[in-house]
């Protein structure tokens, strides 16, 4: 079913940080709640394109802004 919140989150580099959100916010969620997480990256040029592209989850996406 359709999530019922979706977290739109922006990122340009900081790859350690933003899978550290990222594991905070799925572990600060109850089990049976409908989200959705959309990372969209700006242009990083550290190792957060290649993470990101690296991610299995369902309730994850990604946008890869030139």
């Amino acid at each position: 079913s359709a999530p019922l919140v979706s977290f739109v989150v922006p990122l340009f580099n900081h790859v350690a940080q933003t899978r550290e959100m990222l594991a905070s916010l799925h572990a600060s969620l109850p089990h049976d709640f409908r989200y959705e997480v959309i990372l969209a990256d700006d242009a990083s040029t550290d190792d957060t394109r290649s993470w990101l592209t690296s991610l299995d989850d369902a309730r994850v996406q990604f946008i890869l802004n030139e």
